[in-house]
């Protein structure tokens, strides 16, 4: 029994993300957040505004998307998204300090 899954998370313009070694994927489900691990139950389901984080071997990955629609089937998990935005990547913004 293998602990990983493979997570695919597309938009109607490109493949976003790809992975293949990922341990767990944390969604915000329509009905509440779910987190998918190997060998959960095959499921399809609508995504409502919010994080997603993907927990791969070594690493961690953290996305905010406006909607979607998951699958899961056989450990493979692909997300398609309306918009996605890599939180990771977004850079905090200050306001510059005032000059004498």
């Amino acid at each position: 029994m293998s602990e990983i899954i493979q997570v695919d998370i597309v938009t109607p313009e490109k493949k976003i993300f790809s992975e293949k070694n990922v341990l767990s994927a944390n969604v915000p489900g329509i009905e509440g957040d779910l987190e998918i691990l190997s060998d959960h139950i095959p499921i399809i389901t609508f995504l409502k505004p919010g994080r997603i984080n993907i927990e791969a071997e070594g690493s961690e990955k953290s996305f905010f998307i406006s909607d979607g629609v998951l699958e899961f089937n056989s450990n493979v998990l692909t997300i398609l998204v309306s918009e996605i935005f890599d939180t990771m990547a977004c850079l905090l913004y200050t306001s510059p300090s005032p000059r004498d």
